[in-house]
């Protein structure tokens, strides 16, 4: 059934509305994948505070070019999806892939990284390795290991140091 101007309209500013507020965006094709798939999909993306929808073409190319996006969405011919990412960047990438992994059916394409001066457009390949990256509380992490290891090692050697030189004081006294 078709839908009404205002429907499309409704849908319209839904879309802008999402795409002002992520940090970046993903297409992918769902050709084949059942509704159970992509309500399992959608569950495991809204843990990361993103959100997964399948809108019209012409109306998401719309709101793409209002956003000054160019990307051709005519030249696709599957069945397409866009999932917004609100906070983290790169989670979208790495549910995505890790669902794709698991469901044959499912093809991450490409991607878009919103930065405050820039746009940036990522082919299938850089939305891949995104993906492969460590998340932000990942990166804190190894960041907190890295600068409290220095500090770590300087007190076990100078545990080390102390306890080495007590035991040759006790040796000295036992020699006595």
């Amino acid at each position: 059934m078709p839908k009404t101007k205002q429907q499309k309209g409704t849908m319209l500013d839904q879309l802008s509305k999402q795409l002002t507020d992520a940090k970046s965006i993903y297409f992918s094709y769902y050709r084949g994948l059942t509704v159970a798939n992509l309500s399992e999909l959608r569950i495991l993306l809204k843990k990361e505070n993103c959100s997964y929808v399948i809108p019209k073409k012409t109306l998401l190319q719309k709101v793409l070019r209002e956003a000054n996006v160019d990307i051709d969405l005519d030249k696709i011919k599957e069945p397409l999806a866009i999932t917004f990412c609100k906070t983290d960047e790169i989670a979208g990438a790495k549910v995505l892939e890790e669902f794709s992994q698991q469901h044959n059916l499912l093809k991450v394409g490409s991607g878009v990284l919103f930065n405050e001066q820039e746009i940036q457009l990522l082919n299938e390949t850089e939305v891949e390795q995104l993906s492969k990256l460590p998340n932000r509380q990942q990166l804190l992490v190894k960041l907190l290991w890295t600068l409290n290891s220095p500090l770590v090692n300087f007190l076990s050697l100078s545990r080390n140091n102390l306890s080495g030189f007590i035991r040759a004081l006790k040796a000295i006294s036992e020699k006595k």
